[in-house]
């Protein structure tokens, strides 16, 4: 299951990627639908299917809450990071 933040006649919206097409979300955020990624599948297969070359690309999740990120860019640094685990 793959899904993408996308942008569509001047709108964002979200949607399952299926292929060269894309099921877009109703209501067009993700963000309000990643505690049921079940119930989001189900709604974007009943929403409007476009082709993925009618929309833009845009980051997955739009204003994410918080973004966290560790950086083991280096072997000396990765074996430093583990013994203190």
């Amino acid at each position: 299951m793959k899904w993408a933040t996308v942008e569509f006649e001047g709108n964002l919206r979200s949607g399952l990627v299926d292929g060269e097409a894309i099921h877009l979300l109703p209501d067009g955020d993700l963000k309000a639908h990643l505690g049921d990624l079940e119930q989001a599948r189900t709604e974007a297969q009943r929403g409007r299917k476009v082709a993925m070359s009618d929309v833009k690309l845009k980051q997955p999740i739009i204003r994410p809450g918080k973004i966290l990120g560790i950086g083991l860019n280096y072997a000396e640094h990765a074996a430093e990071s583990v013994s203190f685990v």
